[in-house]
């Protein structure tokens, strides 16, 4: 049985991988102490029942760390993880993801006091952990490196960024309707969408290696894309990896700015 539980969104993998390593280094936690499904050593074992082994999880596991961002609190099933937890009244503690902030929690959860991402707050859950496990953690040094990742991830720049006003002229007589995204975003769709016109769907690894781009930033824009409705993503189990290509709101944008 795991000592960790991180309820989480799929989209905001790379953030809950880098979680993990910080929890795992600061704690000297195994990989087997840690449930967080969407990370690769901390998934459900083999033959297991996906629905009778989250619950008993959700409910029993010591700690437990609502990873909370646009796209994991309109998920069913982190509502559901969420919900269990609270009922069994047990230890939660919502760590909120940039974007996402204390007042946009509902329900029984806003009782429960969030953390957020700032260097504070991510020592402040490392010692809260150690405290509930019994277990000593290690000095900031020993995990300071991954608490460094971690906060990369969540830098603002890595993630969708406000909108710029879309500059005048063009589409005469009509007013855009749609703000103008930042250019490494925009120039993501417009790469989405010339993919499609060649009938191709690019992994994210494959979008690192044509744009030059780091992986762990171009999966976070492609998060942001797929939370904002530019574009959609889904495994490759073939590949081992997640595909990605344009959506019709992705091809709309484009056509607004005249970018096709």
């Amino acid at each position: 049985m795991p000592k960790v539980f991180i309820a989480h969104s799929s989209l905001d993998k790379v953030r809950a991988e880098a979680l993990v390593l910080v929890l795992r280094s600061a704690l000297n936690l195994a990989g087997a102490d840690i449930r967080c499904t969407s990370v690769e050593g901390h998934g459900l074992p083999g033959g297991a029942n996906t629905n009778d082994e989250l619950r008993q999880e959700v409910m029993t596991s010591p700690v437990f760390i609502g990873l909370l961002s646009r796209s994991s609190f309109t998920s069913p099933w982190v509502l559901f993880e969420l919900g269990a937890r609270w009922g069994a009244t047990d230890h939660l503690i919502p760590l909120l993801l940039p974007g996402f902030k204390p007042s946009d929690l509902r329900g029984p959860i806003t009782a429960y006091n969030a953390l957020t991402c700032t260097v504070a707050d991510l020592h402040q859950l490392v010692r809260e952990i150690g405290v509930k496990l019994g277990v000593a953690a290690e000095g900031a040094d020993v995990y300071q490196k991954h608490l460094d990742a971690l906060l990369d991830t969540c830098a603002s720049d890595a993630t969708l960024p406000e909108p710029v006003a879309a500059p005048s002229g063009g589409m005469t007589g009509k007013s855009r309707r749609s703000e103008r995204l930042p250019p490494a975003t925009e120039s993501l769709v417009r790469i989405l969408s010339e993919a499609e016109n060649r009938r191709v769907q690019p992994t994210d690894d494959e979008l690192s290696t044509w744009t030059g781009l780091p992986l762990t930033k171009m999966r976070l824009l492609l998060e942001a894309l797929e939370v904002s409705g530019y574009a959609k993503g889904y495994e490759d189990m073939a590949r081992d990896g997640r595909k990605y290509s344009i959506t019709q709101k992705g091809r709309k944008y484009l056509l607004e700015f005249e970018l096709l």
